[in-house]
């Protein structure tokens, strides 16, 4: 997961290398946390595995990540280069104690006023849950 902009850099880097300096040009720029510019600091200077911990300037980062790096395509100009769609009909073989609970939720959605959409968006909620 990331959480952090200094986890972005490996990725960024691989894709177009150098384009934000190094590791630590990166990271003094984009993952210093301005409040514990001070407070991080050891016995011989800053704790080096604190110091990229926070963001800067993300309004920026996010500027550059756009404009150097984004490719956006638009479904309208690459439909024509997918391929047809495949669809299929998987089927799940349950044993009895899988399948009670779900027949419960069907037969409580069977049961509701075919106008009663908010009550059938509730229970396929809580079906997609089980």
């Amino acid at each position: 997961a990331l959480s952090r902009p200094i986890e972005l850099f490996p990725q960024i880097d691989a894709i177009r290398s150098g384009i934000l300096g190094t590791a630590k040009d990166y990271g003094e720029r984009y993952c210093r946390d301005p409040a514990s510019a001070f407070t991080n600091r050891g016995k011989f200077g800053p704790k080096w595995q604190n110091m990229y911990k926070g963001s800067s300037f993300e309004k920026e980062l996010h500027i550059v990540l756009r404009k150097a790096l984004l490719i956006r395509r638009l479904k309208k100009d690459v439909l024509k280069d997918l391929p047809q769609k495949i669809r299929k009909v998987a089927y799940l073989h349950l044993d009895q104690t899988q399948r009670a609970p779900l027949d419960e939720l069907f037969a409580e959605l069977e049961s509701l006023p075919r106008s009663d959409t908010k009550g059938k968006d509730a229970l396929s909620s809580a079906l997609f849950r089980a």
